[in-house]
């Protein structure tokens, strides 16, 4: 079974008084292969690129601290059997748990697709998961 989890910040406070928008694009394919960068993870990263170069968007970036909270939950939904949000938390607490300072962030989350593209597609397709893609964001993990 294919599991893919997106998780995305819009912004995050690195100084006092400095603000700079960034994407917490969350990503991990299950199952994971722990600190390592998988060929699904590149390849979802590539199509979420693509997707936001046609939109005239910049191309986005990895963060291991995004990485590891994204890995970290989708385990935690693999263990219970169950897609959702919240599971122990919003994403918010699942960023800072590791480390990661944010402002605002929104999340997308996919289960049983056989491709990076049928996931893509399936979100490009949906408002809410769209407007993420192209979000004005930087990092990805």
């Amino acid at each position: 079974m294919t599991n893919f989890l997106i998780l995305s910040k819009r912004a995050r406070i690195s100084r006092p008084g400095l603000q700079r928008i960034l994407l917490g694009v969350f990503f991990a394919f299950l199952p994971f292969l722990a600190g390592a960068v998988t060929q699904d993870q590149v390849n979802l990263l590539n199509a979420h690129n693509n997707l936001r170069a046609q939109a005239g968007k910049p191309a986005l970036c990895l963060n291991q601290q995004l990485i590891t909270a994204a890995e970290k939950y989708c385990q935690l939904m693999l263990s219970r059997g169950i897609l959702d949000h919240n599971l122990n938390g919003s994403p918010g607490n699942r960023m800072a748990a590791e480390g990661y300072d944010w402002f605002t962030w929104g999340e997308n989350i996919a289960q049983g697709q056989q491709s990076v593209t049928e996931v893509m597609n399936d979100w490009w397709a949906s408002p809410g998961h769209h407007a993420n893609i192209v979000g004005n964001f930087k990092e990805v993990g």
